[in-house]
Parts: C-alpha cells; sequence; structure tokens
C-alpha cells in the first residue's frame, strides 16, 4: 500500500498531522522573527544592515527602513546570528518591505510613530544572503519562506547552537 492510499483511507488523520506542522511551523516563524529579548548593553535604537547581500554587516539607525540607499548600494536589515561559545557572527537572513509597503511605513513613522509600531502588521520580505528570490512572510506558511528564515551557520550549526545578536552599544558608536 502506498502513502497516497493511506490517505485516501484516512484523510482524518493526515488533515490532522498536516494541521498540526502548519500550527507548529508558524508558532517557530514567529518566534525565530521576534528574536532575543534586549540584554545589557544592547542599544534598540540601532540595527544591523549589510549592503552586500549579507557578506557583510554593520551598525546603522533602525529608522532606515529597507532597501535605503548606503554608500551608493541598496541596503537590508541583516538578521545576526552567534554561534554559541564561539563569537562568530554572520547573518542568518535578510529583511526588507515591497515600495508600498515601505512607503506606508516611512509616512507613518513622518506622522510621528516609532519606527517599530509603523512596522506592525506590514508584511516583511525575507531572503538569505546570496542568490536567491525574496519571500512574504505573511499568515500563510510556504516552504519558501521556512527555507529563508531557518537560519545555518557557515559551517553548518543550527538551532541551539545558535542565538541572535542585537547591536551593542560599542557596536553602535563604530
Amino acid at each position: 500500500m502506498s502513502f497516497r492510499d493511506d490517505i485516501n483511507q484516512k484523510p482524518g488523520i493526515f488533515i490532522g498531522v498536516s494541521a498540526a506542522i502548519v500550527v507548529l511551523a508558524i508558532i517557530w516563524l514567529v518566534y525565530s522573527l521576534r528574536g532575543s529579548k534586549p540584554v545589557a548593553g544592547v542599544i534598540t535604537t540601532k540595527a544591523f544592515f549589510s549592503d552586500d547581500d549579507g557578506k557583510s554587516f554593520y551598525v546603522d539607525d533602525i529608522s532606515n527602513i529597507p532597501p535605503y540607499e548606503h554608500s551608493g548600494k541598496k541596503a537590508y536589515r541583516a538578521r545576526v546570528y552567534e554561534v554559541k561559545g564561539s563569537g562568530q557572527r554572520f547573518v542568518g537572513y535578510l529583511e526588507s518591505y515591497d515600495d508600498k509597503s515601505k512607503k506606508q511605513i516611512e509616512e507613518a513613522i513622518k506622522k510621528g510613530m516609532d519606527p517599530a509600531t509603523a512596522m506592525q502588521g506590514i508584511d516583511i520580505l525575507v531572503k538569505k544572503p546570496g542568490p536567491g528570490k525574496w519571500v512574504k512572510v505573511g499568515s500563510m506558511v510556504s516552504p519558501e519562506m521556512v527555507h529563508a528564515v531557518t537560519v545555518t551557520s557557515p559551517d553548518g550549526k543550527k538551532g541551539e547552537e545558535l542565538q541572535r545578536v542585537l547591536p551593542t552599544q560599542a557596536e553602535a558608536k563604530g
């Protein structure tokens, strides 16, 4: 008997398992995108960005809505991770907004809304560093979206071996 026959004979079980997987994927995705809580020395008015498709990253003001112009190149928000215990940092994935969303965020900020609030509820575009396409993070979980935000270090470490990092005051000073 094939897998397809099993699905046809017991559709309720298949639907239940599929729904559980989707719910777990959404929970994991939300948790991943929220990142870790700020710690002592972290400066929350700054963020990491990259203008070379994630090969490197720098600290800039969080009010820069990606993509924005930096040194003559398009810059994107970089979600930076560290291999625990090694200090090895790398860009896990990049974030951006489409033109319509970016304009909406910028207009809200001009009206006095803080950037974090202005970005809430707006679909983010994500992609892994290097070549690849931007994927919308929305209400529907797709394999492409999960792949784009699944972080793996350059030497292959995943999961509990990694932690997201935020800019510190020392990094913000340059």
